[in-house]
């Protein structure tokens, strides 16, 4: 009889070793730039699946061009995905992306108060304090923006990746320190978020957003997943039109 060879103790072992972390790649973060979407969008009617990722969880992952995400350090990385039935437009539905006077009126479930909050008391372009309309959301426009919550002002700049008749890329990232109760959160530019929408059907649209805490977010924002994923939810539930608990009138 033929003896088979062999392998080496040291191939195997890493064979091994190389198994799982190829397992946990298809788990990682996967925004629809031409992959597989990770999380895979809920059906509609459904609640939108939700993730995060922690940085041990992260580590060696590097966000896809398509997210528009500057540095390679991911703190923490939460997404949302869903798919709609509307039969709005684009451009509709960017209308109430860029209608910031209406974001006092979203409501986001606290983790910290575990009370329903409007998400915002404030909001406005920078300098004119107006809204966005649909028809501004052109391809390499960029926007300034503010949003206040109590004594807090922030900042953030709009910026559209993409931009046709059937898909809008929009990247935003706060241009300001986010701090909370005199804690430190975010330096400027270490808070981003990525909103992916593309119409799938007549009346179909594939929904992602995802967020990150990069570098420069503290560890107490790292581990804020809970919060993250409530204001993915709440910003979700506002752009298409999904009946939300009434606004707790707290300010």
């Amino acid at each position: 009889m033929r003896r088979q060879p062999r392998l080496p103790i040291p191939f195997l072992l890493g064979l091994a070793l190389a198994l799982p972390a190829a397992a946990h790649a298809a788990d990682l973060p996967s925004p629809p730039c031409g992959s597989a979407i990770q999380p895979p969008p809920s059906a509609p009617g459904r609640p939108p699946s939700t993730e995060t990722w922690s940085e041990s969880e992260l580590r060696g992952w590097q966000p896809p061009a398509c997210l528009g995400w500057r540095g390679p350090r991911s703190r923490m990385v939460a997404a949302l995905s869903a798919e709609i039935r509307t039969r709005e437009s684009l451009g509709e539905l960017l209308d109430r992306l860029g209608a910031f006077s209406a974001y006092p009126s979203i409501p986001y479930w606290s983790a910290t108060s575990h009370a329903w909050k409007p998400m915002v008391n404030r909001a406005g372009l920078l300098g004119s304090g107006g809204d966005l309309y649909g028809n501004a959301f052109t391809r390499g426009a960029t926007y300034g923006y503010f949003e206040e919550s109590g004594s807090r002002h922030t900042t953030y700049r709009l910026q559209v990746l993409e931009r046709s008749d059937r898909r809008a890329v929009i990247e935003i990232e706060n241009t300001s320190p986010i701090s909370w109760t005199l804690l430190p959160l975010f330096d400027p530019g270490s808070l981003q978020s990525t909103l992916f929408l593309e119409r799938i059907g007549p009346d179909r649209w594939a929904w992602y957003h995802a967020m990150r805490a990069g570098d420069g977010a503290s560890l107490l924002a790292a581990n804020g997943t809970e919060s993250a994923i409530n204001h993915l939810a709440a910003f979700h539930r506002y752009i298409t039109q999904v009946p939300a608990p009434a606004i707790a009138q707290q300010r």
